[in-house]
């Protein structure tokens, strides 16, 4: 057998058992060096939706409406932009622009200064 025929079926036995095998297990959170625990968005919450673009030229919006999978978790939101277009993004993509209270621990009435 040559050499490239050994890689070939080495390659066939890991992407037909190692690959297959991690796609069943569908791990859903990952807790890598760089991953961090990202809260579900808030409806009427402000947000910058994540573009190709520089960061300053990033879109703002208002969640308009939570789109959740079957197991109830929140995947994706409706934003409603300044010109009134619904846009549907990824909750990945969504950065918050207002820092919520009950992130704080504490609830603010809205006269009271911080």
């Amino acid at each position: 057998m040559t050499t490239c025929k050994r890689l070939d079926h080495l390659w066939k036995i890991w992407r037909g058992e190692y690959l297959e095998e991690l796609r069943k297990r569908a791990q859903r959170k990952h807790r890598g060096p760089r991953s961090r625990i990202r809260r579900e968005p808030e409806i009427d919450e402000l947000v910058l939706l994540k573009g190709d673009c520089p960061r300053n030229t990033w879109k703002m919006g208002r969640v308009h409406k939570l789109l959740r999978g079957k197991d109830g978790v929140c995947r994706s939101a409706v934003i409603r932009t300044a010109n009134g277009n619904d846009l549907v993004r990824a909750v990945g993509h969504l950065y918050p622009l207002e820092i919520s209270s009950r992130e704080n621990g504490k609830e603010h009435s809205p006269g009271e200064c911080r």
